[in-house]
């Protein structure tokens, strides 16, 4: 399932309610919150009966494209796309070149939301991992542990690392909410580092970091107005001050040529106190002929996941008003880059996720 928070865009489109009736706010359409719901809320078709033509065609995609150089899981049947995996694992590139290498092989990979879960028998049976669908939150996580594996079962073991506490998969241990459990984990495991101050910064004007701090207490959790049918144990709730910073909204474009090739972003939201989420969408940053795009899992606009310009994509963020946009967030990706804990990965090795009961070794 979409991380949970996470969390993207056209304004004209109104996406459907939610489907637990909550306050989850759709109308901005693919800049909506990919995951705000539980599992149970969202089912959609079975692994085996996503159909590959699902997603729109090529014409239909504004200010967008799905072409790669590369051999894509959506170009091959399902028992090829081991070999496609077996490709990027194997690849000696740098990191970056490897994140690259793995998104790319998504393009015009199917939009489902809740792609992922705990496997059979759970109360989220969708697998654990998967290579013929994504929203935006499991393609930015399992791209990322494509890149940081050498081998497809190291991809899977890296994958249930980013995504539970302790590495175990479970509902309640799932990093469900980005700015509060996702983000700190990753830091925490030297895989992510905020770079958003450094891209202001670097533009000659610090001032355009805006920091911010989610706050969610016992009382704001209890009388949360969405995300109700998360029911966590006590231990599991994400509650205290989860400070982020972000650019403006209004403010992206003058930075665009600055946020480096590969940095995952995220859209911000104005912060709703009743609600535990802010940040509603994630994806990548890559360059075209020189130029910024975003890599992500577009929902209602796309319906798959495309290279989108930047400026097409701010655009329609800044026009939302039923959820107003703050603006975004970066991070740089890397093996053992910002660890906030002493056990991170040696440079220059692969990071090597926790041990899994019945895991390849």
């Amino acid at each position: 399932m979409s991380l949970l928070l996470p969390v993207t865009l056209i304004a004209l489109l109104t996406a459907p309610p939610s489907p637990d009736g909550g306050a989850v706010d759709f109308s901005d359409s693919d800049a909506g919150m990919d995951a705000a719901l539980p599992a149970s809320a969202h089912r959609e078709a079975p692994p085996s009966l996503v159909p590959r033509s699902s997603a729109p065609s090529r014409k239909n995609l504004p200010s967008a494209v799905v072409h790669s150089d590369k051999r894509r899981f959506v170009q091959v049947p399902p028992d090829e796309r081991a070999d496609i995996v077996r490709e990027v694992v194997s690849s000696k590139a740098d990191f970056t070149e490897r994140l690259l290498d793995a998104s790319a092989r998504f393009l015009g990979t199917p939009y489902v939301l809740d792609a992922l879960g705990e496997g059979q028998g759970e109360k989220d049976a969708d697998p654990l991992i998967r290579y013929d669908a994504a929203d935006c939150m499991t393609f930015v996580e399992t791209v990322l542990a494509l890149a940081l594996s050498d081998s497809p079962e190291q991809a899977e073991r890296h994958l249930t690392a980013i995504r539970y506490a302790g590495g175990v998969p479970s509902f309640a241990n799932r990093h469900h909410f980005f700015t509060a459990q996702w983000v700190p984990a990753q830091k925490a495991a030297g895989i992510l580092r905020d770079i958003t101050e450094d891209i202001a910064r670097s533009a000659g004007k610090a001032s355009l970091a805006v920091r911010h701090a989610k706050n969610i207490t016992a009382k704001s959790w209890a009388n949360r107005q969405d995300g109700r049918r998360f029911v966590l144990p006590k231990e599991q709730i994400p509650l205290g001050n989860f400070p982020l910073t972000y650019i403006p909204i209004g403010s992206v474009l003058r930075v665009a040529g600055l946020i480096p090739e590969g940095a995952v972003f995220a859209l911000v939201r104005e912060d709703r106190p009743a609600s535990p989420f802010l940040v509603t969408h994630v994806g990548f940053v890559v360059r075209r002929d020189g130029k910024t795009w975003l890599r992500h899992a577009g929902r209602d606009l796309y319906g798959q996941i495309v290279d989108e310009e930047i400026g097409h994509y701010v655009r329609r963020a800044a026009r939302y008003r039923k959820w107003v946009v703050s603006g975004m967030q970066f991070f740089e990706a890397g093996p053992a880059r910002g660890a906030e804990q002493s056990e991170q990965k040696p440079a220059g090795g692969p990071f090597e996720p926790p041990a899994l009961p019945g895991a390849h070794p």
